[in-house]
């Protein structure tokens, strides 16, 4: 594990700061660590409480959510997209962003299907609380590592009463043929990523919203048993949709690119 500050010393230090979530590989924060570990950027950790409120998070980043990334006395940074500019800016090689304006287009509207609201990871958790709600209720074995209030703020920020289970798990197939379409146009040019031919952020973040339908190798991403049985779970109820080309696609890129295994 990282070794963490609290959010209370974390406000006055200098640089960069990370707030993470410890013990649990949360795609978004891990996608933002994979990027700044993949590009040798130092930043402290801040530890975060997965769906909880917290007022001092609040007050000093507007937000309660991991991750947000805080830069000196800059504004704070919570969206993946942020993240990821911020990065580069600090950082600009190994560039994660395609110079091509077109390739740049394709790149940021991949990872926004992966990544952004109505994405990969949103409707996993729209999908999830149907089931989170049953098993705190005792009506279902479903894994659950949160506790009532939790899954209440999780309804809170994810909760879309027009979208059904059945609705965010359309979505989640439609979003996981997209990108094995995109692996296997892009191999048939002779590059085994996602966008163009050398790894990009729609690669990571792939690689790290992965977890929730395929669940990583402990030795490459340890992780507590209900979160990996909770992707685990998602990934039966998936079945063959889970194109074989995605898992090959984000082990070769935990091999070739980043630091085994993943400490959060």
């Amino acid at each position: 594990m990282l070794e963490y500050v609290s959010i209370p010393d974390a406000v006055g230090l200098p640089g960069l700061r990370v707030v993470l979530s410890p013990g649990f590989p949360g795609p978004w924060s891990v996608a933002a660590k994979m990027i700044l570990d993949l590009k040798g950027i130092r930043y402290t950790p801040v530890a975060q409480s997965i769906a909880c409120e917290d007022k001092v998070l609040r007050e000093w980043t507007g937000q309660e959510s991991a991750p947000v990334a805080v830069l000196d006395s800059e504004r704070s940074r919570s969206r993946w997209d942020e993240i990821l500019l911020l990065a580069e800016r600090l950082q600009p090689q190994p560039s994660l962003i395609p110079e091509d304006e077109r390739l740049r287009w394709e790149m940021f509207g991949l990872s926004s299907a992966i990544c952004g609201e109505d994405g990969l990871g949103w409707n996993f958790r729209l999908y999830k609380m149907a089931a989170w709600e049953d098993a705190l209720a005792g009506k279902s074995p479903e894994p659950v590592f949160l506790s009532r209030e939790q899954v209440d703020v999780m309804q809170f920020r994810y909760g879309d009463p027009s979208r059904s289970a059945a609705g965010a798990k359309s979505r989640m197939i439609a979003i996981l043929e997209l990108l094995a379409e995109q692996l296997h146009e892009n191999r048939r040019k002779g590059s085994p990523y996602l966008i163009g031919d050398r790894l990009t952020a729609a690669d990571i973040y792939w690689t790290s919203f992965s977890n929730l339908v395929a669940p990583m190798r402990h030795e490459h991403c340890p992780m507590p048993d209900a979160y990996r049985a909770m992707g685990e779970a998602m990934g039966a109820d998936l079945g063959d949709t889970i194109d074989r080309i995605l898992i090959e696609h984000r082990d070769a890129v935990l091999d070739r690119h980043l630091a085994l295994p993943l400490r959060f």
